[in-house]
């Protein structure tokens, strides 16, 4: 996973975010500065996930566009100000970089929702800075792709376990929080390996039916979905119906 320039912020991205800033439009409303900006991010990201770096699809449900810093408020405010990892996803959240592009980046669903609202900043003691901050690679416990580089902070073992690199804070914060370190996401990553050899859904689904004791079935179809994104969803539902009941009955 490389860094981002902030270059890659083309004129035309930046305007079209300061006009939704401007009009005061609500973050769904923004669609074309949005998609602008994924197609950019889709090729200078290499389809991986900013976190977990996994292959992600411009479909629907492959990916999500991520706040960096959140946007918004969660929590109570005693605990905004607290550096403590448990207190994170509590935080005041920084409304005024909602349409920022260079806190936005690309993420898998499944490490969007699992990273929430993790306030990202290194010391929430102190008041943030009034404007968006890239010359400080200390200002956030975490890695933030337009300021480090991904594998200084995160290494993949035999391409499956997740390990922070020299005990980085940065990727441990990552790690933690984006339940990298769980069975279901080496899991996961495991399938996505066997899957690659595969060339038939019904195949497939029997290359890694066995994995349903660590994830759920529709995780199960979802990855072969995504290995198969030519197949009509329907279709693969039915073949992994019909797997599943004959798994069933063999006990």
């Amino acid at each position: 996973m490389t860094t981002l320039k902030p270059d890659i912020i083309t004129d035309d991205i930046a305007d079209l975010f300061a006009a939704a800033s401007v009009a005061g439009v609500s973050w769904t409303r923004a669609k074309n500065a949005k998609k602008k900006l994924k197609a950019v991010l889709f090729d200078e990201q290499g389809n991986r996930c900013a976190y977990c770096t996994r292959g992600i699809k411009d479909e629907l449900g492959h990916y999500t566009i991520d706040h960096v810093l959140p946007k918004e408020e969660r929590g109570g405010a005693h605990r905004w100000t607290s550096n403590d990892p448990r207190d994170r996803n509590c935080t005041a959240g920084y409304a005024a970089f909602t349409f920022t592009p260079h806190n936005l980046v690309l993420t898998c669903t499944l490490c969007n929702s699992n990273k929430g609202t993790w306030d990202a900043r290194t010391d929430r003691t102190l008041d943030a800075k009034p404007d968006y901050v890239l010359d400080d690679e200390n200002y956030y416990e975490w890695v933030h792709l337009y300021i480090h580089k991904h594998e200084d902070h995160i290494q993949l073992l035999e391409d499956l376990i997740y390990q922070p690199v020299g005990s980085s804070p940065k990727g441990l914060a990552v790690i933690n929080t984006c339940k990298l370190d769980k069975i279901a996401a080496v899991e996961v990553l495991a399938c996505e390996q066997k899957l690659k050899a595969t060339t038939e859904v019904f195949e497939a689904f029997l290359e890694i039916a066995d994995q349903r004791k660590y994830l759920a079935w529709g995780t199960i179809v979802g990855l072969i979905q995504q290995r198969f994104p030519d197949k009509a969803h329907e279709q693969i539902v039915e073949i992994g119906d019909l797997i599943l009941n004959l798994l069933v009955k063999a006990g």
